[in-house]
């Protein structure tokens, strides 16, 4: 995305029960935006050459008992995976009206991403909400795609929705620029619930900035001033406000790319980073 609307959408989808949360999440935004959405399921290579080996065994659930893990019975399994998830997807964009394509790649997960997102405006994947430790949310798949693509991208943990207000770290960055135009569109439709936030001593430098461009959509942002720069501020503020999604300019001025990875993980609201 350069100063534009975002028009395609990528939604990494797979089995889980999480991940209908990011299916409907990805549908809510590309109608919201009128964008096109690709959802892409990934066939972990790694899993399929685990299938090859002679002591692969595959465990049932709730059960002790094993059989051999076959690659043709695996592929049958997949096919059968694929199906249902592409049915879900489907019925999901039918009932938003949205327009969606579904593909399936065969590698490296991290690696098909990052390659489908070369063409996409968004990259949309989940967060883990099984574990309790912050650190541990944000896996290492995730991890990998956050520092691989230039694509923008929305984290997303299970359970939570793209909901008003629409929080906007401003920095005054190109990148905190094309934030907040986003901002104003997911919040011009419904009560204009869009809340600026500065960074310490920045308000009065960049306000200026922000209401020249809300202006022009009649957008009366809530403006807040950080006492201070850390996540923790940044996470607070957040939550003082019943932030709904946090969108967060990819620069390293003012966060390095561990706090910025801090706030993703602590972050309960959906986060979309802006490249």
């Amino acid at each position: 995305m350069n100063s534009k609307t975002i028009k395609r959408i990528l939604v990494a989808v797979d089995a889980s029960q999480a991940n209908r949360s990011l299916v409907q999440a990805a549908n809510m935004l590309a109608s919201k935006l009128d964008a096109e959405l690709q959802a892409l399921f990934v066939e972990d290579i790694n899993l399929l050459q685990l299938a090859e080996l002679p002591l692969a065994r595959e465990m049932t659930y709730g059960s002790m008992s094993s059989k051999q893990l076959s690659l043709p019975e695996l592929e049958k399994q997949l096919q059968a995976q694929v199906a249902r998830i592409r049915q879900f997807v489907e019925e999901a964009a039918q009932l938003n009206n949205t327009k969606v394509s579904f593909n399936v790649a065969r590698g490296q997960i991290e690696t098909e991403l990052c390659s489908a997102a070369q063409d996409s405006d968004l990259l949309i994947v989940g967060k883990n909400t099984q574990l309790t430790r912050y650190s541990e949310k944000l896996g290492r798949i995730s991890q990998e795609i956050i520092s691989r693509t230039n694509c923008n991208i929305l984290l997303l943990q299970h359970g939570s929705e793209l909901g008003l207000p629409v929080v906007v770290f401003f920095d005054g960055s190109q990148a905190s620029q094309r934030a907040l135009q986003l901002g104003m569109q997911l919040a011009k439709d419904d009560h204009d619930q869009l809340v600026v936030i500065y960074p310490r001593d920045g308000k009065q430098n960049l306000q200026q900035q922000v209401l020249a461009q809300t202006s022009q959509s009649s957008i009366e942002p809530t403006q807040i001033e950080l006492i201070d720069n850390s996540p923790d501020t940044i996470i607070d503020a957040l939550v003082n406000c019943n932030g709904r999604v946090l969108l967060l300019a990819d620069e390293k001025e003012i966060f390095t790319p561990v706090q910025r990875q801090t706030i993703i993980k602590r972050s309960q609201p959906p986060v979309i980073v802006i490249r």
